[in-house]
């Protein structure tokens, strides 16, 4: 297109130009911020395989049913940290940035709102813990011994808090590494570290409990110190006037409670199993569970930096920009989703015999629970477009009715299914939330972030899922022993082989080269 330098005679052209190349230029500073942030969650995303190190230890020393019995502990500080911690954490994201336009007091403001809130509710949430203890352990869970480990991993969810709100305030100035450290180094590698006197301890889960509230502390410490390499701790700490308190906390109420009941009804039929299955199947769910959830962390890479952009998106009026991003990233959970189901469904039993022998029989569990995994982190994007456009309470409802519909089906299912019911009641609760995001997206936003390039990984890993089964099965009998390994290997090959060749976005492999790049530099120490 020939460029018209003539103001005067073609004006209107040129302004249109101009916008054009500003939006542009927007739009490309917006891929690189992505991907510059991407590659350092990503980096903190593989850091976290630590924390397969632990479960690893924990059940090849420890045994199904000591996992199931920790798991379980650690699902109820989860649901009271969620409480706690109040949505203050995404409300920073939102918060911080703007606070700098209103100038540095107001910024110090928002951030002591939040940590006021933050050791007030912390404190009054693992008091309760702590005190309740016994009762939860006896009438709730009717697992009496775990009222002394329940008491120990009670008193992590104060730090804890405290620590994801520091580290929030950091994420709000576009700054990832902090928490890829803290979350996925330190406190999985404390944990496992902590946690290896349990060879010689006679009560294993009391050692795990003591292990994963040191680390929760050691976590709070080292968080502080990066907080004050960008903020004041002492003005931070300041007491914040009411103003600011109350609309910390009447912006945070509706995402704290739409955390609250997500974890909550992620956590539910750990509960409703619990009262109808033996330690060790517990065991078996909660390892089933554990893996098909890292399919939530490829969502988690982007969220922290897509928060911000897609408020400035909706706060500027950009529909495009905003949907683009959308669109974008989806295709990246995708793409990284598909890829991972894709090799828990050909190979779930060889995956799980690497943690016991006795998880084998959770195979079936973790292909469903992945597969409903993957339509949680694909649409739960969507929030994120309601989160930034004003609507949390709509987010609220959507976790509500998963809630409901899961509580039902598990209450139904778990006695007659046992650890199946548990996933077909996930797989039913999350296909549903699932079309009624989108539905919402279509209808109240106004936006589509669908579009036939996300099809292209469900049809790649369909393909390369068909070939490697078949070769599997038909050419190699499906019992030559760690066959699977090799054929993980071919089955990501053919993946990428298949995605390249239906036409994967040139944008998004470019910008994928970007994310790897930039994670690369940050294990070099650049």
């Amino acid at each position: 297109m020939n460029r018209l330098p003539h103001v005067s005679m073609m004006g209107g052209m040129d302004v249109r130009a101009n916008e054009d190349e500003i939006a542009e230029a927007g739009a490309a500073a917006d891929s690189r911020a992505v991907a510059r942030a991407a590659g350092v969650n990503l980096v903190g995303m593989a850091a976290r395989s630590s924390r397969a190190l632990v479960t690893l230890f924990v059940t090849r020393v420890a045994g199904p049913g000591v996992f199931g019995l920790f798991t379980l502990a650690l699902a109820v500080v989860d649901i009271v940290g969620r409480l706690a911690l109040f949505g203050m954490d995404k409300s920073l994201l939102k918060f911080v940035p703007e606070g700098r336009e209103r100038g540095e007091e107001g910024r110090y403001e928002t951030v002591a709102a939040a940590i006021w809130i933050g050791i007030g509710l912390g404190t009054a949430t693992s008091l309760a813990v702590v005190l309740l203890a016994p009762w939860i352990a006896g009438r709730w869970l009717d697992e009496p011994g775990m009222s002394l480990p329940l008491r120990v991993v009670g008193l992590s969810v104060l730090p804890t808090t405290l620590a994801s709100l520091l580290l929030a305030a950091t994420k709000a100035l576009k700054i990832m590494r902090y928490d890829a450290f803290v979350t996925g180094m330190l406190m999985p590698l404390g944990l496992l570290l902590l946690s290896v006197p349990i060879l010689w301890a006679g009560d294993d889960l009391t050692v795990l409990a003591l292990a994963w509230t040191g680390s929760c502390v050691a976590a709070l410490v080292v968080s502080a110190w990066f907080f004050r390499r960008h903020f004041s701790l002492r003005r931070a700490l300041r007491r914040p006037r009411g103003e600011a308190l109350r609309r910390m906390a009447g912006f945070s109420a509706p995402l704290g409670l739409h955390d609250f009941v997500q974890f909550f009804s992620m956590k539910l039929e750990l509960f409703i199993l619990a009262a109808f299955v033996a330690p060790v199947e517990l065991g078996v769910y909660a390892l089933a569970n554990e893996l098909a959830t890292v399919v939530r962390k490829f969502r988690q890479v982007f969220d922290p930096i897509l928060i911000p952009l897609m408020s400035e998106a909706h706060d500027l009026g950009n529909t495009a920009r905003l949907e683009a991003h959308m669109a974008r990233v989806l295709r990246w959970i995708l793409v990284l989703g598909v890829l991972y189901v894709g090799a828990l469904a050909l190979f779930p039993r060889p995956i799980l015999g690497i943690f016991g022998p006795g998880f084998a029989a959770g195979a079936v569990v973790v292909v469903m629970l992945s597969g409903a995994q993957l339509l949680n982190a694909s649409t739960g994007l969507l929030d994120t477009a309601m989160l930034v456009s004003g609507r949390p309470r709509i987010n609220l409802l959507n976790m509500s009715l998963v809630l409901v519909v899961q509580t039902g089906l598990n209450l139904w299912l778990i006695p007659r299914r046992g650890l199946l019911g548990a996933a077909w009641a996930a797989l039913a609760a999350y296909g549903l939330v699932s079309l009624v995001r989108l539905a919402q997206t279509l209808w109240i936003l106004h936006l589509r972030p669908l579009d036939r390039t996300h099809l292209k990984p469900l049809a790649a890993g369909a393909a390369a899922a068909a070939v490697v089964a078949v070769v599997d099965r038909a050419v190699l009998g499906g019992g030559v022993a760690w066959a699977w390994v090799p054929l993980l290997v071919a089955f990501a090959g053919l993946y990428a082989l298949f995605l390249r060749g239906l036409g994967f976005e040139e944008e998004d492999a470019e910008l994928m080269r970007a994310v790897l790049r930039r994670g690369k530099e940050k294990r070099a120490g650049v």
